[in-house]
């Protein structure tokens, strides 16, 4: 028997390996999505970058923080310009971006799960999350807002609570932060 040559094609049974691509969002820039390894079916994590931020740096950290063991999509919002990075306009352009980047998701991957999603925001993109995602707590049960979550309320919990949603996980590094999530 010979050993297979490091060039040899990968045999049909083999898993898929892990891949980040960009992904095509209509009506919006491209989108990153972080591709897990293998052929299970996996939950899908969402992350929003804060203002002047980058998918990039987003899908860099969350798939280092999950182990590789989620689909991972990093929005991308609105260029800056000359002065780099991306923000999101407000809370309307963040949901019509979640909700097309998810649906563009789903259309590429069959392996991404509809249970246990969760929305990751950081900065503006949980400051602008807190605003619009208690409606969308069917697809992501679970939030992370870190540094950022001004717009958090009772009357927005219960809403998410209502639709599904099970945890939220408030993170500050900050004083400020810190005393609203008091």
């Amino acid at each position: 028997d010979a050993a297979p040559t490091p060039d040899a094609a990968p045999t049909p049974d083999a898993a898929p390996a892990a891949n980040l691509r960009s992904l095509e969002v209509p009506g919006f820039l491209p989108a990153l999505l972080f591709v897990p390894r293998g052929r299970a079916t996996r939950p899908l994590l969402v992350a929003a970058h804060g203002a002047g931020g980058s998918p990039e740096w987003e899908c860099e950290y969350w798939r280092r923080l999950t182990r590789e063991q989620r689909f991972v999509l990093c929005l991308r919002g609105t260029s800056m310009g000359a002065a780099g990075g991306f923000y999101y306009r407000d809370e309307h352009a963040l949901e019509a971006e979640l909700i097309a980047a998810e649906r563009a998701a789903r259309s590429s991957e069959a392996r991404i799960s509809t249970e246990d999603g969760v929305y990751a925001g950081f900065s503006q993109g949980a400051s602008m999350g807190s605003a619009m995602i208690a409606k969308h707590g069917a697809s992501f049960p679970m939030l992370a807002l870190i540094e950022g979550f001004e717009q958090w309320n009772i009357p927005r919990a219960r809403t998410f609570a209502k639709s599904g949603g099970r945890r939220v996980l408030f993170v500050c590094g900050t004083r400020q932060c810190g005393a609203i999530a008091t």
